[in-house]
């Protein structure tokens, strides 16, 4: 303990200064118990501060992401091992009165008993079936589908007819994977 009035360093509990006789520490309640202060745990507050940082950036990936992947229409379920293209064919087929889609491409194979066609027009189901269930080159409910092979596979080159009297420009056509609910080829008319 240093003296205040000469400057010279005493013991740690002297009540008076060893080189100037001088009191130096002065009888009180206070002065016989010193409060024990903790240090201040800084761990906490750098805690809380991390917490409050990765909230601010984290959350707000997170949640762009799943935003964006549901816009997209995105899901993480299993896809079909195979795809399909589909095209509308613009050109007059059978004096006007059908509309033509043709299978452009099939990659893998695609099984005709896993895919559902489906017709959507005005807002009302038309049409819900299995293309197995389809007679080649008869008409289904205005729909006639052409294979060009009997392996029950659809293949590059089959093709739909659908009457433009039952299915209005606008109608949507759909071929849908019913084993991973999922859409493989669609067109509007």
């Amino acid at each position: 303990m240093r003296c205040p009035y000469c400057g010279i360093e005493n013991p740690d509990g002297t009540w008076y200064c060893n080189n100037c006789g001088q009191q130096i520490v002065f009888p009180s309640p206070y002065n016989q118990y010193q409060p024990i202060v903790k240090p201040k745990d800084d761990s906490k507050v750098l805690l809380i501060i991390i917490i409050v940082v990765l909230l601010i950036i984290i959350v707000p990936v997170i949640l762009a992401g799943a935003l964006y992947l549901w816009v997209l229409g995105i899901d993480n379920g299993p896809r079909p091992p195979w795809e399909i293209l589909i095209d509308l064919n613009k050109s007059e087929t059978g004096n006007g009165i059908y509309w033509e889609i043709t299978v452009i491409s099939v990659h893998g194979v695609a099984y005709e008993s896993e895919i559902d066609v489906v017709i959507v027009s005005n807002g009302t189901l038309q049409l819900f079936e299995r293309l197995s269930s389809f007679n080649p080159e008869i008409s289904m409910n205005g729909v006639t589908y052409f294979e060009t092979s009997a392996d029950a596979t659809l293949d590059a080159g089959d093709y739909f007819l659908l009457d433009r009297v039952t299915y209005p420009e606008g109608t949507i056509f759909d071929l849908i994977a019913y084993n991973y609910d999922s859409i493989v080829g669609r067109i509007i008319l």
